[in-house]
C-alpha cells in the first residue's frame, strides 16, 4: 500500500494522516543591540543616534553627521533541560520493549549554532550611516539586521529511528533537531522635516533557511509505540522576504525626546526538499505503507521523489511597534550629561 503525501516542516501535510491535535509554541525574544541600546531596554527608540537605528528607529539616522560604521554581535545561550512526567507505556501491539514502565529520561538541548561561539548564538548587526557630506538633506543607512531569538535545537539527535536497543526520545513529537537562520540586508533613508521632527523609512530584502527533524504519529498512537511513528526531515529556504520599518523622532523641548517605530511582519515562505519514513507497524495486511510525492498541491510545490519530497514551510515573524521617551540632562553648552528613559514595546 502506498501513502501519498507532500513533506512539510513538522510534516504539516503528513500530519493530516494522523489523529494528533494541533499545537502552538512560543519562542525566545531578546531585545537590544549594541552597547548603547542593550542597557536601555528598548528606550533607545527615542535616541537611535548610531547606525543601529536601522534596527531600532530609522528616523534616528537624520541626526547623524558624516559617515559612521557600526559592527556588533549579540550572543545568546539557551540551556534547556527538562524531564517529562510519566513512564513509557505498554504498546498496543507486539511485545513490550525492555524500557516499558521506566520513567521518561531527562533531555538536554545540545545545539551548537552555526553562527556563534560554542553554544552561544551570534546575532550580527552591520550598519553604515552617511549624510554624503551634506550634499543632500537626506541621511542614508545600509546594512544587515536580524531578529533576536534562539531557534537552534538538538535534543536526542543521535537516536536512530526504531532502534531496538534504545528508548525513543520522550519529546520526539516536539523537536529532535531544528536549525533556522534569517538575515535582512536593509536600506534606509531619514529626513529632518523641521528642527523638532525627524522621520525615516527602512526597506529590507531578507533570506532564510531551515532544517528540521521530528517524529509524528502515523496512525492514532496514544501508547506512543515507535513502530506506529513516522520520521520527517526537511531542508528548505526562502531567498526573498520583503520587510519594512517606519520611524519618528519628536523633540518638544531641549530636554524631552520622544520616539516611535513600527516594523512590518515578515512572511517566510520556504521551499526545498524533505523525506518521510514510516514505522514498521504501519501497514494493512502485512504490507508496509510508504510515502510518495503528490503533484497537485495548491499550498505547496508538488512533485519530487520518495527520497526527496518537495516540501514547504510557512512561518511569520510578528510585527512590532515601540514607543519611548527620555528626559535629557544637559550642561551649559547643551551637551548631554545624562538621561532617564521609558519605553513600551508591542507586538
Amino acid at each position: 500500500m502506498t501513502r501519498r503525501s507532500c513533506g512539510t516542516a513538522a510534516a504539516a501535510g503528513f500530519l493530516a494522516l494522523t489523529a494528533a491535535a494541533g499545537a502552538r509554541a512560543g519562542g525566545l525574544y531578546v531585545p537590544g543591540y549594541g552597547s548603547q541600546a542593550q542597557p536601555r531596554a528598548g528606550a533607545f527608540v527615542a535616541k537611535a543616534d548610531d547606525p543601529s537605528a536601522l534596527y531600532y528607529n530609522p528616523a534616528g539616522l537624520a541626526r547623524q553627521k558624516g559617515t559612521s560604521v557600526h559592527l556588533g554581535m549579540n550572543f545568546i545561550a539557551f540551556d534547556q533541560t527538562y524531564q517529562r512526567a510519566g513512564v513509557y507505556e505498554v504498546p498496543e501491539d507486539g511485545e513490550p520493549p525492555p524500557w516499558t514502565g521506566d520513567p521518561y529520561p531527562e533531555v538536554v538541548n545540545e545545539s551548537t549554532p552555526a553562527i556563534g561561539v560554542g553554544r552561544f548564538q551570534g546575532i550580527p548587526l552591520l550598519g553604515v550611516a552617511t549624510d554624503l557630506g551634506g550634499v543632500t538633506p537626506l541621511v542614508f543607512g545600509v546594512g544587515i539586521i536580524a531578529d533576536h531569538g534562539y531557534p537552534e535545537r538538538k535534543i536526542s539527535e543521535s537516536y536512530q529511528f526504531e532502534d531496538p536497543n534504545t528508548p525513543p526520545p520522550p519529546q520526539r513529537y516536539d523537536i529532535i533537531e531544528q536549525d533556522v537562520s534569517a538575515a535582512f540586508p536593509s536600506l534606509a533613508v531619514a529626513y529632518r522635516l523641521v528642527p523638532e521632527v525627524d522621520v525615516g523609512v527602512r526597506v529590507s530584502w531578507g533570506f532564510a533557511g531551515s532544517k528540521g527533524k521530528q517524529h509524528v504519529w502515523g496512525i492514532r498512537n496514544y501508547s506512543e509505540d515507535v513502530h506506529r511513528d513516522g520520521l520527517v526531515e526537511l531542508d528548505v529556504s526562502d531567498s526573498f522576504i520583503p520587510a519594512a520599518g517606519l520611524g519618528l523622532l519628536y523633540r518638544p523641548s531641549a530636554n524631552v525626546e520622544l520616539g516611535a517605530s513600527y516594523h512590518t511582519p515578515k512572511s517566510l515562505n520556504m521551499k526545498g526538499e524533505g523525506q518521510a519514513v514510516l514505522g514498521t507497524g504501519l501497514g494493512i495486511g502485512g504490507v508496509q505503507e510508504t510515502v510518495a510525492p503528490e503533484n497537485d498541491l495548491p499550498l505547496c510545490e508538488g512533485g519530487g521523489t520518495a527520497a526527496a519530497l518537495k516540501s514547504c514551510l510557512n512561518l511569520k515573524l510578528p510585527q512590532t511597534a515601540s514607543v519611548g521617551g527620555r528626559y535629557v540632562f544637559r550642561d551649559r553648552s547643551g551637551e548631554e550629561r545624562g538621561a532617564g528613559a521609558r519605553a513600551g514595546p508591542g507586538g
